[in-house]
């Protein structure tokens, strides 16, 4: 009547499922890095197209011309939106940067939508997209031919494609885009 059980695994068994573990998480890995990837190129895309929508908004809200200005800061990047000043070129003091998560940056290839120390966009008191804040929809010098204003990004760990932001006419139409779009 003395049987006995041994319980447990021996450690053949535990070095199959150790190896089995391992095997799946080299499959599985790259593309989760590939995911999160892609998905802090699309975040950053969208908080930078909210950021032009907001400046546009509230440029027509409160009747008066408003701007986001972009820049590179490291391995980020960061956008404002501020009251647009007489010397666009020049930040305010006091102005706090939103930022992106790391390795995003801006697309070099991507014609700036304005020259300067940081890219930047200004919506006059209807909302249009200007060049100055004193020009009108229809007397803006911004030039949307034969490419419309857009600001560019890419991942700066992984090949991914573009994505970008794009003012499509005078009036103020902005939309997202990705690869084709943003060359």
């Amino acid at each position: 009547m003395n049987k006995q059980t041994t319980a447990g695994f021996t450690l053949i068994e535990i070095l199959a499922v150790t190896i089995m573990v391992g095997i799946l998480a080299a499959i599985g890995a790259p593309s989760w890095v590939g995911f999160v990837n892609r998905q802090q190129l699309n975040t950053a895309n969208n908080q930078i197209y909210q950021a032009m929508r907001q400046a546009q908004n509230r440029a027509s809200q409160q009747r008066e011309a408003w701007q986001v200005s972009i820049r590179q800061q490291g391995d980020r990047v960061q956008w404002a939106i501020y009251r647009s000043p007489a010397n666009p070129n020049v930040l305010p003091s006091g102005i706090s940067w939103e930022q992106s998560a790391r390795s995003i940056q801006i697309d070099s290839t991507s014609p700036p939508i304005t020259t300067g120390s940081f890219y930047r966009m200004i919506f006059n008191y209807k909302g249009c997209p200007v060049s100055s804040p004193s020009e009108t929809c229809t007397q803006s010098t911004l030039s949307f031919n034969p490419i419309p204003p857009r600001l560019s990004l890419s991942n700066t760990t992984a090949n991914l494609s573009k994505h970008c932001v794009i003012v499509r006419t005078p009036l103020g139409a902005i939309a997202t885009g990705s690869d084709n779009d943003c060359n």
